[in-house]
């Protein structure tokens, strides 16, 4: 593990060059997931963060998301990543939230990778 920009938490290094991004999401999500074997919602674009949270808390206010997450998807290498729309950038307090990780956005699928429950 090393450490991630200015005070997030950590984030996975794949390689010496190649970042791991991860995707939180709700368990209604993660069935379509399952099914599809792919991260892509009805949405114009799906959100991605090189933090690695472990618990449901942390991930929801570092985030900043609106419902707490149930599963992890990842790590994702940054060379998987399609069609950057948003280029990393701090997550801004939002939903009650405070916010304070690192977020990038992609319009395309990202084809399924390992998925965890988060405590």
């Amino acid at each position: 593990m090393t450490l991630a920009p200015t005070g997030a938490p950590h984030s996975r290094q794949l390689s010496s060059r190649v970042i791991g991004y991860y995707h939180y999401t709700q368990n209604p999500r993660l069935t379509l997931i399952n099914e599809f074997g792919t991260i892509f919602w009805s949405t114009p674009f799906v959100w991605y963060t090189p933090d690695r949270y472990e618990t449901v808390q942390d991930a929801q206010e570092f985030l900043a998301l609106p419902l707490q997450p149930t599963h992890r998807v990842g790590p994702i290498s940054e060379d998987s990543l399609p069609h950057l729309v948003i280029a990393l950038r701090r997550v801004q307090p939002n939903f009650g939230q405070p916010g304070g990780g690192w977020e990038i956005a992609v319009g395309a699928p990202v084809y399924l990778s390992r998925i965890s429950t988060l405590r």
